[in-house]
């Protein structure tokens, strides 16, 4: 043991006389009177740190009674349903996302997901239009008419 640590457990002479309040840790005179200590007793210091720790006793028994027959549980039902369904909407979404061909996205970048044709000049002259009109074109006797 070092002499400075040695130094430190030996109280100086004020110190001696002082005595330590167990409820708020204020510093007291061992010869105080009675009519000091009454003061201090009194005092909104010491009278808020009995509240706190009144208060704090209470509330650790309810929670020790509660505990026991109470369920401990991470999520509440709607969390999990919110989240059941926010997934399902998801997974929809893709879902048609791949039913589609989207020439330009940000996710998948320009022409990404174009019809592969015979070469890089052939699939820039692909217009969306011309595909359309191809698709009625062969679809035209399922195509209502007027008369």
């Amino acid at each position: 043991m070092t002499l400075y640590a040695q130094m430190a457990q030996v109280p100086s002479k004020s110190d001696r006389n002082m005595t330590v309040c167990k409820v708020c840790g204020a510093l007291q005179s061992a010869v105080d009177t009675e009519q000091r200590l009454q003061m201090h007793f009194d005092g909104k210091l010491h009278q808020g740190h009995l509240k706190i720790r009144e208060k704090l006793k209470e509330l650790q028994d309810s929670n020790r009674h509660e505990g026991r027959s109470r369920h401990v549980f991470t999520k509440s039902r709607s969390d999990v349903l919110r989240d059941q369904y926010k997934r399902e909407q998801e997974e929809k979404l893709q879902a048609e996302a791949k039913d589609h061909f989207y020439y330009s996205s940000k996710k998948w970048g320009t022409g990404s997901n174009m019809p592969k044709l015979g070469s890089v000049d052939d699939q820039a002259k692909v217009k969306f239009s011309e595909l359309v009109k191809k698709l009625n074109n062969e679809n035209e006797q399922d195509l209502p008419t007027l008369q």
